[in-house]
């Protein structure tokens, strides 16, 4: 099992890889979706499901696809 600190700074890790492959930068994230996208990428803090579905929904990537992911890291 992976511990919390690890998952969520591979988790932000991962997001900010699909939001900078899909040309958004965080401010584009936060006037079109209103997600805080920077503090996500922080690692520091953990994620709501939703937020996280919405997030995966803006930068039109798999959500199971980013947790296979953390996964293999």
């Amino acid at each position: 099992m992976i511990p919390q600190e690890v998952f969520l700074k591979e988790l932000a890790r991962e997001i900010k890889r699909a939001r900078v492959r899909v040309g958004k930068s965080q401010i584009d994230v936060l006037q079109e979706a209103k997600i805080h996208v920077g503090r996500i990428e922080q690692g520091d803090h953990s994620i709501q499901l939703y937020t996280y579905y919405r997030l995966c929904e803006y930068l039109n990537i798999d959500m199971a696809q980013i947790l296979q992911q953390i996964k293999k890291a």
